[in-house]
């Protein structure tokens, strides 16, 4: 039911002492300190109490809907590399 959140970086307030935060709110959070859209229906909030005013006027949160934030229609394996991965996955019995 306790737990800890440590946050560090330039982009985070010092010393500030949050007691409503929950184990839902350190995805959300991530993801916008990494410059991610948030999905809309991702439980949580974004910890900004925790994060610098300038940082939240200047890159407010981005939320979008979770098949936007997972495609990426861009990669493909070569064909090399699609053969080694079949035959490690038929040596791990899943194929």
């Amino acid at each position: 039911m306790n737990g800890i959140l440590i946050l560090r970086g330039l982009e985070i307030k010092r010393d500030v002492k949050m007691t409503t935060a929950s184990i839902m709110d350190v995805a959300p959070t991530i993801l916008y300190l990494l410059g991610l859209p948030i999905p809309n229906d991702m439980d949580g909030k974004v910890l900004s109490d925790a994060i610098q005013k300038q940082q939240l006027e200047t890159k407010p949160p981005i939320y979008s809907r979770e098949e936007e934030v997972t495609t990426q229609s861009s990669f493909s394996y070569s064909l090399e590399e699609e053969e080694r991965l079949k035959k490690s996955l038929k040596d791990l019995g899943y194929l």
